[in-house]
């Protein structure tokens, strides 16, 4: 994240893509694993999914491990909002940005090939840091927090990976 292009791109691609994960249902497998916890045959779900199915499903005790894509962080100053706020302040700085359709990947990203050089990101309304989602990257390292819990009630959880 640390390019402006890979954000103009990022953020560009988001526009097409977080709508339809942040609008994603959870499947019968995620409310079977709901069912689990209301049973009492769970304590705990750690998942790598960053996209909340779990909790739609009315898990409540979940370990997002990887993070959660509907948040947004400032990697300058902590600073946190919801992924809507950034994206509807993308689409207000991005106009010409919303015509363009594409093919959707699971990650909130989409399949769109195009001039990113007039995109303009949205910085931290606080510092103009650099924002991202709340999320582990391909190369990033899980927070230490996480790794913590998840080994500290790995007992009587149910890993879903």
């Amino acid at each position: 994240m640390d390019s402006y292009e890979t954000r103009q791109r990022y953020w560009g691609r988001s526009l097409i893509g977080w709508p339809v994960m942040r609008n994603a249902a959870p499947n019968p497998s995620h409310h079977h694993i709901s069912d689990l916890e209301l049973l009492n045959h769970s304590s705990l779900v750690v998942t790598q999914n960053v996209d909340r199915l779990h909790q739609k499903a009315g898990t409540r005790a979940v370990t997002d491990l990887h993070g959660r894509a509907d948040e947004v962080i400032c990697m300058s100053c902590d600073y946190r909002c919801p992924r809507d706020e950034v994206h509807d302040r993308c689409a207000d700085l991005n106009p010409g940005f919303q015509h363009y359709k594409a093919e959707t990947a699971p990650d909130g990203d989409a399949d769109l090939e195009v001039d990113f050089s007039d995109f303009r990101p949205a910085g931290c309304p606080k510092c103009d840091g650099i924002l991202k989602p709340d999320v582990v990257f391909f190369g990033d390292y899980v927070p230490r927090t996480g790794c913590i819990r998840r080994w500290m009630c790995s007992r009587p959880a149910m890993a879903c990976w």
